[in-house]
């Protein structure tokens, strides 16, 4: 909008087009600054509405983008009606507009202007890229896309807290985030949208992974699982049918428990310390580290052999699984489609936390109910031939499926290792997956 194509009006009390509310309350070239101002003198709510006002003109808003519904909803009180009681309203009308339409860039440049604008426009800044962040972090890639066409540079102008599905707390730009998860997916998805997308990744790359994306992980320690295996290979029957029965399983070991040694432990809480301690750990990864899932998956393979079938099951339900509570929702979402089926069958990733066979979902977590995903069984993959049971049925089956689903997930995981690799050489390409396969 500019002020050439903005026609005068010259008679106000006979305005009842919706839209023509909607252009007075955001420009105040049109004969209402006047009464804006009048009223500012008076009433610091009026303040607000004046800044907002002459923010959003300078915004140059397109007149296009005022003629949605939901924009002219807001403008229901017409210009002769702007009053001191009113006013409050019309504020928040008029500040819904401008935040909800303007590009992010420029609401930043604007909050740089005055110790008042940044007041405004910096808290709507924060909560629009906050929003954005919480749709990464829960792998909506639909959702970032709409926001990226609006305004891509929400995604790296600045960074922002939000919590993931783990309730990992996250303080990263919504980029980053992407990065730290590993959605090369949603990476790929994006980076069309952002103006020299690929620098301004490779950039944001770089400073996570100064050394590289590979060296980092390959020198990321792991959870030490000793201590549970341990308990479980030294276990009684009795001891393994109360755990695998949940008998008192929790998030977190008791005060009583805290001060004894491991071995002083009973099994049952030799796997609430675990829980708590291995939570604990996840939540300080800011970055996502494969590593400890990767590990169980082996640790379980090694066992294998030398448990019995109570041991077998314990180690998968309730350590597997409670270390899968943890990875990002992209990966929550393979594991649900079957990583067999992205990178064998080649079916792109679905978005879906519905497992494949069942209504069951893999997140939302209920972290106040002992049950569930780490407690009563860990996610599966489908080898090729492998009968379509239940979930439930499957776990239950006791196959040998460490080497199998552990593959897999490695094959994932470095495929999106070589993909960041590549957007730091600025080598962009679609990432392939149709080799990240295991069949045993």
């Amino acid at each position: 909008m500019t002020r050439s194509n903005i026609q005068p009006i010259e008679n106000k009390s006979k305005i009842t087009n919706p839209e023509t509310v909607v252009l007075l309350l955001t420009v105040p070239t049109l004969g209402l600054s006047n009464t804006i101002y009048t009223l500012a003198k008076t009433e610091k709510t009026s303040a607000r509405i004046a800044l907002i006002l002459n923010a959003s003109f300078m915004l140059n808003i397109p007149a296009t983008l005022y003629r949605s519904k939901k924009a002219l909803s807001k403008a229901s009180i017409h210009p002769d009606e702007i009053n001191a009681e009113n006013m409050p309203q019309i504020c928040d009308d008029a500040w819904g507009i401008v935040g909800e339409f303007s590009q992010a860039e420029d609401i930043l440049a604007l909050s740089k202007v005055s110790k008042s604008f940044n007041a405004l426009f910096k808290p709507v800044l924060s909560d629009a890229t906050k929003g954005l962040l919480k749709y990464v972090l829960e792998g909506k890639e639909d959702a970032v896309i709409e926001i990226c066409k609006r305004s891509p540079k929400l995604l790296y102008l600045s960074k922002v807290t939000a919590t993931d599905y783990s309730g990992r707390e996250i303080a990263m730009t919504p980029l980053q985030a992407m990065i730290a998860n590993g959605d090369i997916d949603m990476l790929d998805a994006v980076v069309e949208y952002i103006p020299n997308g690929l620098d301004i990744v490779r950039d944001q790359i770089k400073e996570m992974f100064p050394s590289g994306v590979k060296v980092y992980f390959d020198n990321k320690d792991t959870f030490d699982f000793g201590p549970i295996v341990d308990a479980i290979s030294s276990a009684s029957s009795e001891e393994l049918h109360s755990a695998l029965g949940l008998v008192n399983a929790s998030f977190t070991e008791t005060e009583k428990s805290k001060p004894k040694d491991d071995k002083e432990l009973t099994l049952v809480q030799s796997l609430n310390r675990f829980r708590d301690q291995f939570s604990k750990r996840s939540h300080k990864d800011k970055i996502f580290n494969p590593n400890h899932l990767l590990r169980a998956f082996k640790i379980y393979d090694k066992n294998y052999d030398n448990w019995n079938l109570n041991q077998q099951d314990l180690f998968w339900r309730q350590v597997v699984g409670y270390t899968q509570r943890y990875i990002p929702a992209c990966y929550a979402q393979a594991f649900a489609q079957g990583l067999y089926f992205i990178g064998c069958e080649r079916e792109k990733l679905t978005r879906s936390l519905i497992f494949r066979d069942n209504n069951c979902s893999f997140y939302p977590s209920n972290c106040d109910d002992a049950s569930g995903l780490g407690f009563e069984f860990a996610m599966h993959d489908f080898p090729v031939h492998m009968p379509m049971y239940s979930y439930v049925e499957l776990f239950n089956n006791y196959v040998r499926m460490g080497s199998v689903v552990g593959g897999n997930f490695s094959e994932l995981f470095n495929a999106k290792i070589e993909k960041l690799e590549e957007f730091m050489k600025n080598n962009h390409a679609p990432i392939n997956l149709s080799s990240c396969c295991v069949v045993s």
